[in-house]
């Protein structure tokens, strides 16, 4: 595994690449970017298209969410409405991109998550049925060992 291996691991790295893939049939080329907030402010998005009208957080968690993911999918939300604020009504596609079905419900069902999710405009896509059993089983693999490694 490279880099942080709290969570960022090369299984995750390949598991984003393949959902960026499959996005790419729907939403054209896409790539990763420094968004420029302000003068001195970037957040890095997963995967942009050419014209920037299409903005996606990919989040390759698979089973059952923990408080630090949901933290982390709070956060991708929060760096999606903070892009958006001040453009035109849809101006630009916010997406939320995942392979769980727990973060469907995490972002839909009552609860001040799902009401900023719709406030802000910020789509949630599902790939979990697109992604390969292989990719998904792996990235179970690769948690199971991450989460055994900072018990």
């Amino acid at each position: 595994m490279s880099k942080d291996p709290r969570g960022n691991s090369s299984v995750q790295q390949r598991a984003e690449v393949a959902m960026r893939t499959l996005l790419q049939a729907e939403h054209g080329l896409l790539a990763e970017l420094n968004w420029k907030i302000d003068d001195d402010v970037e957040v890095q998005i997963d995967a942009v298209n050419s014209d920037r009208s299409v903005l996606i957080e990919i989040f390759a968690r698979q089973g059952n969410l923990l408080d630090g993911q949901k933290k982390k999918i709070a956060k991708d939300i929060l760096k999606l409405a903070l892009i958006g604020i001040g453009d035109a009504p849809k101006k630009r596609r916010l997406i939320l991109a995942h392979a769980n079905p727990a973060i469907s419900k995490h972002v839909t069902h009552e609860s001040w998550l799902s009401r900023a999710t719709a406030k802000f405009g910020i789509e949630e896509i599902c790939l979990f049925d697109k992604l390969p059993e292989e990719l998904k089983a792996e990235i179970r693999e690769t948690q199971k060992t991450q989460g055994e490694r900072f018990k």
